[in-house]
């Protein structure tokens, strides 16, 4: 794994700042649970309320798979995707959930079940036992991902939705991916009532009253029907870009065991992606992204990239070119002295640019990436608004 900071010799433009460049290898350590709820509390050891919502969140998938029609209680939505190149052949998929209204008691653990199934594989009959001597060690799943975890919901703000990322790692293909949701619901406002007591009268002791029920857990399912693409070949390619409301250094990079529960973090940079894509000119857009199957020339160890940003402004009679940032340079004359590169590792590059020259309006963004070495080029496309003040 090797990083390194902002290229020599590059200079951003005025009005732009250029994210941290690095060399990436992005790792997914998630353990699948096991679909047996008496497996999972043997490697475990939950306790019995939280093998029950275990059972719960798979039945409810269970259920939508067979075309059952299964308890709804949330209103539950699969916002957004991206794809990203994994080890051992795999793509990294982070995603994000939103419960709209806000529903769930964010101090409280929300059991979250992801399977991904691949279309036309048929399911494992029998898989495998384990060893008898280890009895810790769950049945193999037959699914391409699964996972149960619980997790606390992103606190939503005002007039937001709560919102709930995860990612799962999958081979390149045809996925139907299916995502539980289960948990305590926020306490509803209370509205108080007072009777007014006449002067001179006494006033009553409050008649006892029933302490209420638990309120039932709200849950809901969700499918997404997701084509992931390959990354693991040699040609050049890029991922998808993630446009961000908000990226923040971290101190130090997030352990590798830690990826599942930040899913949108690499190493130092935590990104929040934006879901709506809409933006004002008093704030910033982040471009983030991955370069895969860079050529790297013998001589030098290094790459020679270009990378441009072209902003066209979506008009009445179509779209019209608004402006382009200075080209982004990677080559052996704005790269460190020390810093090579093997063919098929991943680039991390992206900018963030202020948005106070955009009017108000629609607009597309054209990523073009140009391989120097290997006279190749891909491009990405993003469309995003700028909303007035």
């Amino acid at each position: 794994m090797i990083d390194y900071p902002e290229p020599a010799g590059f200079r951003a433009p005025a009005s732009m700042k250029t994210l941290a460049c690095g060399l990436t290898v992005l790792f997914l350590i998630a353990a699948p649970v096991s679909l047996a709820p008496a497996a999972q509390a043997k490697k475990q050891k939950a306790d019995p309320t939280q093998q029950a919502e275990i059972s719960a969140l798979v039945t409810a998938v269970d259920d939508m798979t067979s075309g059952k029609a299964g308890e709804t209680s949330l209103t539950l939505k699969w916002e957004q995707e991206h794809f990203l190149k994994a080890e051992a052949g795999k793509t990294y998929v982070p995603f994000t959930l939103a419960i709209d209204p806000p529903a769930l008691a964010p101090s409280s653990p929300v059991g979250v079940y992801v399977r991904a199934v691949r279309k036309g594989a048929s399911a494992a009959a029998n898989p495998q036992p384990p060893a008898k001597d280890d009895k810790n060690i769950p049945p193999p799943s037959q699914y391409a991902f699964d996972q149960i975890v619980f997790v606390n919901p992103e606190p939503a703000s005002a007039g937001r939705p709560q919102r709930i990322r995860r990612a799962l790692a999958v081979e390149p293909g045809e996925y139907d991916i299916y995502v539980a949701v289960r948990g305590t619901a926020a306490p509803a406002a209370t509205a108080t009532s007072s009777t007014a007591v006449p002067t001179g009268a006494t006033a009553r002791a409050p008649e006892s009253q029933a302490v209420p029920a638990a309120a039932a857990p709200l849950q809901a399912v969700v499918k997404r029907e997701l084509t992931v693409p390959d990354f693991q070949g040699a040609e050049l390619n890029v991922s998808s870009v993630i446009v961000a409301s908000k990226v923040d250094q971290l101190a130090t990079p997030l352990p590798t065991d830690r990826q599942s529960d930040s899913p949108y973090t690499f190493q130092e940079l935590k990104i929040t992606p934006s879901t709506d894509y809409k933006f004002t000119p008093s704030g910033t857009i982040a471009i983030i992204f991955w370069i895969y199957g860079a050529a790297v020339d013998p001589a030098t160890k290094k790459p020679n990239l270009k990378v441009d940003f072209a902003f066209n402004q979506k008009l009445s009679d179509g779209e019209k070119p608004f402006k382009s940032t200075d080209p982004q340079e990677l080559n052996p004359q704005t790269l460190p002295a020390e810093f090579n590169m093997n063919p098929g590792d991943p680039l991390r590059t992206g900018q963030e640019i202020e948005l106070a020259t955009f009017p108000a309006g629609e607009y597309h963004l054209e990523v073009k990436v140009a391989d120097n070495v290997a006279g190749k080029a891909v491009s990405r496309d993003v469309n995003f608004t700028v909303a007035a003040q």
